[in-house]
């Protein structure tokens, strides 16, 4: 255990989307010193034109985990999601264009991220998975697929990886080689989670790290190539073909994580599933 031991152990969560954003909000109940590692390979929508645009920017999943742990009562906590409706600025949300404009100004990503964390106040840390855009690439039943959305319009993906040689900031890789307990998942299961995860520095640093491994499954598998028969084994066999070895395992069908609309996971009680795994 790290210093932070006597008042809570330390965690790092990696993935993107909305379930990393559910799974920090379970983190900061029972941890003091919670890190996202958030991919930033996504190529839709406001962040894909964004990164066209600028070839620098992705703030899609930055922005929700930013306002999934925002303590602040303010304006730009209360309008951070929500999207402009005509113009050229239509469907961005405020979140991304804050982001952005700060990443073209300051010339740094990261310090977008702290400004947006100072102005939110959001205590936790934040880092992107790579320190540049990526394209993801995958090895599917068609052949090499590049692209996020791409590869999620694939019916079999093998295996998932980077179009060019790609790694973690340096205080990323430390948080997981200096924390207690490392959690992947929910979320998109190739386009988030792993697009998280294999980093090669990150991967690297995972496997070598003494902290528990969890993973946390989703509650359906919404991936077009996540049909019935990818099952929680065929995720912890795609997981060991990357090197990674979860010691616990939050399954919707042994845990009682999931929200009242059965939908998503609640973040209370994947908070108090996840603490237990600490104990355990």
């Amino acid at each position: 255990m790290t210093l932070q031991a006597e008042i809570g152990p330390t965690v790092v969560a990696l993935g993107g989307g909305h379930g990393l954003a559910k799974t920090l909000q379970a983190a900061v109940r029972y941890s003091p010193a919670v890190t996202g590692i958030v991919s930033i390979a996504d190529d839709g929508g406001s962040s894909g034109a964004l990164r066209n645009d600028y070839d620098a920017v992705v703030p899609g999943d930055m922005r929700r985990c930013l306002s999934a742990l925002t303590t602040e009562d303010s304006l730009l906590a209360r309008y951070f999601e929500n999207r402009c409706t005509e113009g050229v600025l239509a469907s961005h949300p405020v979140g991304n264009l804050l982001l952005a404009t700060l990443t073209v100004h300051s010339g740094s990503f990261q310090q977008a991220i702290d400004e947006a964390r100072r102005l939110l106040n959001v205590t936790s840390r934040l880092f992107p998975a790579t320190q540049a855009p990526v394209k993801l690439q995958a090895q599917t039943s068609a052949g090499v697929i590049t692209g996020q959305v791409a590869i999620e319009q694939q019916k079999i993906v093998h295996s998932i990886g980077f179009a060019e040689p790609c790694a973690a900031p340096a205080s990323a890789v430390t948080a997981v080689s200096e924390c207690d307990q490392i959690v992947i998942g929910p979320g998109s299961f190739y386009t988030s989670v792993l697009a998280a995860c294999v980093v090669p520095n990150l991967v690297q640093a995972i496997t070598e790290s003494t902290a528990q491994l969890v993973f946390v499954a989703n509650i359906t598998n919404h991936h077009i190539a996540e049909d019935a028969t990818f099952d929680l084994e065929a995720q912890l066999n795609v997981l060991a073909a990357h090197g990674l070895l979860p010691d616990k395992v939050i399954s919707p069908k042994d845990d009682d994580v999931v929200s009242a609309s059965g939908l998503i996971h609640d973040p209370q009680k994947l908070g108090v599933a996840l603490a237990a795994c600490i104990d355990r």
